[in-house]
């Protein structure tokens, strides 16, 4: 039987390019990009904000827009007990701020919120996954 988190890498995998939105963050206007990090020593989902006006922030003043940022989102996915890093490798790391939600920490949030498991990861198996909330009796 297949893993939660490979059924929802596969089907994330399956949008036919990244999604993107727009948002103010440090008075700065941003173009958001969420896409799949398939890098095996990585997996999940990775997110990018790209300043919409490049000539704004450079170099360091990147760097520090990032950490404010960074501290922000880690707050924010901390609520949900979600983890979110940064990521500094990737293609556009010189003209945008990176982070990743590591798909381990997402489906165990899926599991625990959604889906209803009360089996801890390190106990449930693939072959043996904890019965769906409507199973449960």
């Amino acid at each position: 039987m297949i893993s939660i988190a490979k059924l929802l890498l596969n089907e994330v995998s399956n949008i036919t390019g990244p999604v993107r939105y727009s948002t103010k963050f440090g008075g700065y206007d941003w173009s958001v990009k969420f896409d799949v990090n398939k890098n095996p020593t990585k997996v999940g989902v990775k997110i990018q904000f790209i300043p919409k006006d490049s000539s704004q922030l450079e170099g360091t003043q990147l760097n520090e827009v990032g950490n404010e940022l960074a501290a922000y989102l880690q707050r924010k996915f901390s609520e949900y007990d979600v983890l979110i890093d940064r990521d500094k490798d990737f293609q556009d790391k010189f003209s945008a701020i990176g982070f990743i939600i590591p798909l381990d920490s997402l489906s165990q949030w899926m599991m625990k919120n959604i889906i209803g498991s009360k089996t801890s990861k390190s106990k449930a198996e693939d072959e043996n996954l904890p019965a769906g909330p409507e199973e449960e009796k």
